[in-house]
């Protein structure tokens, strides 16, 4: 298992439950994603980053990807940590 940044943790921390504004992304091929919240690093909150993660370690989600946030329809978006934990990209996991 790999470690969250500390800055991430820190971000995370701070924000959760946060939605960004605009609170709609792009990718190439749609437009107008609707960004859900943050998860949180608050053991007691429902959307807890640790037991979102652990909700897809049972082969659907890659290894070292880990869901820092949602969209309004429960996919993730994650930060892919498989190049190493320095510059993460960031992934949308559609399932």
């Amino acid at each position: 298992t790999s470690k969250v940044p500390k800055r991430l943790f820190r971000i995370c921390q701070n924000l959760f439950g946060a939605t960004p504004s605009p609170e709609t992304f792009d990718l190439e091929d749609r437009e107008e994603i609707a960004f859900g919240y943050l998860h949180s690093f608050h053991k007691e909150s429902e959307s807890y980053i640790v037991n979102v993660s652990n909700r897809y370690r049972d082969g659907r989600m890659p290894d070292k990807v880990i869901p820092i946030a949602d969209d309004v329809f429960g996919n993730e978006i994650c930060f892919d940590f498989r190049k190493g934990l320095s510059s993460p990209s960031i992934v949308f996991w559609d399932h």
